[in-house]
């Protein structure tokens, strides 16, 4: 009787205690948005599973957690964050408190990311950090690292399917050739998708994403369109009124519109790269035949300018003569 209450016991006072560590079931990854999960999948070993807690289609800036997701975060064994928004602003102080026992990923706090600012502020852009693919690596590399010192016994398929990841995202890096580019960006979710291709993002319809633009700033763009003081215009691909309404101004004054998927929608980051890659291939070429052609024209008509100049010239030499 009294190895039976023992038993019993012991069952209860374990089953109150939270342990998250790797276990023979694999590791559970914990990401904020669907498309780290997708980034995720790529290296994990059978057993392991990793899933998002942010809804695919939830504005990820106005969900907050609820007690089921805090539930799942706790049964997580690492948890990967872009550290802005305010649910992970809440994971990192439940982390803090002590109330999360996982092993925390923040991505542009990794060393060595390459964090950029908005143009013409010293305001640090949070957005999509990892479509530049140096980023990318820097933070896959370290997912494989804890993947591994958590479930050492998968090191080796940690590391392959590191190394597969970096293979193409080299290959990605080394299919296009970099251009001395300016342009003009939706929102600061287009800067870190092109900047490392050597377009230079030199302004944005609206800084915040999540603000429509305003009178103001459309008449800015449009300055700096019409006076073509920018090669490109930069837009996410989605119906939002941002994208749209710099989609509008740039066909307006005929400036090739170059569309980035969103870096929130599911998929992982080395498909859009890729899909980031295709667009402008295509469009760097339709934008050197732009140029070409204005220079043509633009020649064309120096050279009729300066010849009815000189017949002008030539007749008011006859005219004087006679």
């Amino acid at each position: 009787m009294y190895r039976q209450y023992l038993t019993i016991l012991m069952i209860v006072v374990f089953s109150t205690i939270q342990v998250v560590s790797a276990n023979t079931n694999g590791v559970r990854v914990a990401t904020t948005f669907q498309y780290l999960a997708d980034d995720v999948s790529l290296l994990l070993c059978s057993g392991d599973e990793a899933y998002s807690i942010v809804p695919v289609g939830a504005d990820p800036h106005e969900y907050s957690l609820t007690p089921k997701d805090v539930e799942f975060l706790k049964t997580s064994h690492i948890i990967i964050s872009t550290s802005h928004t305010h649910l992970e602003r809440r994971i990192y102080e439940l982390i803090i408190s002590g109330e999360l026992n996982s092993s925390l990923i923040e991505v542009p706090k990794l060393p060595k990311v390459n964090i950029r600012y908005i143009p013409n502020t010293n305001i640090v852009n949070y957005h999509a950090v990892t479509y530049d693919p140096d980023n990318y690596i820097i933070l896959m590399e370290t997912i494989a690292r804890e993947l591994s010192r958590l479930r050492p016994e998968c090191s080796s398929t940690y590391m392959e399917n590191l190394n597969k990841v970096v293979k193409q995202v080299e290959k990605i890096k080394k299919a296009v050739e970099l251009n001395n580019l300016t342009a003009v960006g939706s929102s600061p979710l287009t800067q870190y998708a092109v900047e490392w291709l050597g377009v230079k993002v030199i302004t944005y319809l609206v800084i915040d994403p999540e603000a429509p633009p305003t009178p103001s700033d459309i008449s800015h763009v449009e300055k700096v369109l019409s006076n073509r003081l920018a090669t490109m215009a930069v837009v996410v691909d989605s119906d939002s009124a941002i994208d749209r309404a710099l989609n509008e101004i740039a066909v307006k004054y005929s400036i090739p519109i170059l569309k980035i998927p969103s870096p929130i929608a599911p998929g992982s980051t080395i498909d859009k790269l890729e899909t980031i890659i295709s667009n402008y291939r295509n469009l760097t070429l339709k934008t050197a035949d732009i140029y070409e052609r204005e220079d043509y024209m633009g020649l064309t008509l120096l050279m009729t300018l300066t010849s009815i100049i000189i017949l002008m010239y030539a007749l008011r030499r006859v005219s004087t003569w006679k």
